[in-house]
């Protein structure tokens, strides 16, 4: 149930179980319902000397707000997308892949971005090789060599920098070694590939609490809420906050178990004799 007080704990299993329970000193009892249904019939004019309603709106509410597991990460995508600045080597063009090309080993291409981490969104193939970037001082490696014919991939590069402009250079250093297609002096040449277009997306870092989160913040309504307005307003049960909620769905399956709008009501029945042989029966 997580890491808490031993009264959070115990609050936890009852609204996750929907049991009540009883504590009496050191002893705790659990009940699926607490309290005995009487099957006699309780007559004012004959066998009832009073009978007490209560009424408590207490802990009446409408409405929850739930968040659950944090990112890992500390950066979300943008919605920016850039091509690249410039490029060195020799490059020829295939147009039925729309991609730029090169077999030269030392060719680079280079660009700017502000923001935290890089995408690289490119061509892997049979002949595949190994593309270093260069971000400021720190160096990545990535290998655009797959078992198949040329298709697109997304590489996440460099994550977590800090928010700033920052500069990258990528260079062609040539085979992957664990390419049989092009190992030894036998192999064929790698051939890496240069999309046109915006095909380097940006990473941001978060703009409010709520982007820190696997899946935006829920929020649910009692559908029967516009009843139970006080002065014209919702009334909010505690936010929850659970670590091990990972999807939305599972999150609006608790929140729905936390929201009640109608007043609890209790019943005093007082004649004694009468109430102490029904439990017994």
């Amino acid at each position: 149930f997580g890491n808490k007080y031993s009264i959070e704990l115990m609050d936890d299993i009852i609204s996750s179980y929907g049991v009540e329970i009883d504590v009496d000193n050191t002893m705790i009892y659990v009940y699926k319902k607490m309290g005995k249904k009487i099957v006699k019939t309780l007559d004012s004019s004959v066998n009832l000397t009073s009978l007490h309603i209560n009424m408590s709106e207490d802990n009446t509410t409408t409405r929850i707000k739930g968040y659950g597991k944090k990112r890992e990460e500390k950066d979300i995508l943008s919605d920016q997308s850039i091509t690249y600045e410039s490029k060195t080597g020799e490059w020829s063009y295939d147009s039925s892949l729309n991609a730029d090309f090169t077999k030269k080993i030392g060719s680079t291409f280079s660009f700017s971005f502000t923001g935290t981490g890089f995408k690289f969104k490119t061509l892997v193939s049979k002949l595949g090789g190994k593309w270093e970037f260069k971000i400021d001082d720190q160096t990545k490696i990535i290998t655009t060599y797959q078992d198949s014919e040329p298709s697109e991939k997304s590489f996440d590069v460099i994550r977590g920098l800090d928010s700033k402009k920052h500069k990258v250079v990528a260079t062609f250093k040539g085979k992957d070694s664990k390419n049989p297609n092009t190992k030894g002096s036998k192999g064929a040449n790698p051939i890496m590939y240069l999309l046109r277009g915006k095909m380097i997306d940006i990473y941001r870092s978060f703009k409010s609490e709520d982007e820190q989160y696997v899946f935006p913040p829920v929020t649910y309504i009692h559908p029967e809420e516009k009843n139970f307005l006080i002065e014209g307003q919702p009334s909010w049960a505690t936010t929850v906050t659970d670590e091990s909620i990972t999807t939305e769905a599972d999150m609006m399956k608790v929140l729905k178990e936390k929201v009640n709008p109608y007043p609890t009501v209790t019943f005093e029945v007082d004649y004694e004799e009468l109430l102490n042989a029904a439990l017994k029966g």
